[in-house]
């Protein structure tokens, strides 16, 4: 299952943009949407790549993957590096800053995700972590020393 639709992409990418990206041929006329099967092949394979590693990340976590509820995290995740892929593959046209930083952004979390410093919506807690306490005291810094201390 995958992560978000061609339609969660085109909430973020116009129509026009994605057709762009994507109709090598110039087979995409607007007249009839029977020509689409190669923009929604190309649409379908940039999400599975960016799906793959959402769960290269997610592996470490351990999870059943594919995840069969999708977050909504994971969700704006996916559409990220959805898009970036199908910029990637217009090697001769510049990638806009935008999209490059979306996607740094969207790595960032996938680190933070896998590190356990961010909770992703899977709907479990992480588990807790001692508190420490930490002081800057030394041995000389008491003001008893043991032997009286042993006393009480």
């Amino acid at each position: 299952m995958a992560y978000c639709t061609r339609e969660d992409i085109e909430k973020d990418l116009p129509k026009a943009d994605l057709i762009q990206l994507t109709d090598d041929e110039g087979a995409v006329t607007g007249e009839d949407d029977s020509d689409e099967t190669q923009v929604e092949l190309r649409v379908s394979e940039a999400i599975a790549k960016g799906d793959a590693v959402i769960d290269g990340y997610l592996r470490s976590r351990n999870v059943t993957l594919p995840l069969t509820s999708v977050p909504k995290l994971i969700n704006t995740l996916s559409v990220d590096l959805a898009i970036w892929g199908l910029y990637k593959r217009r090697i001769s046209q510049e990638m806009p800053q935008t999209i490059a930083d979306r996607y740094k952004n969207a790595i960032n979390l996938l680190q933070q995700i896998q590190a356990g410093k961010l909770g992703w919506g899977d709907g479990t807690t992480a588990p807790a972590v001692p508190a420490e306490y930490r002081t800057d005291m030394q041995k000389r810094d008491r003001l008893f020393p043991k032997r009286v201390l042993d006393k009480f």
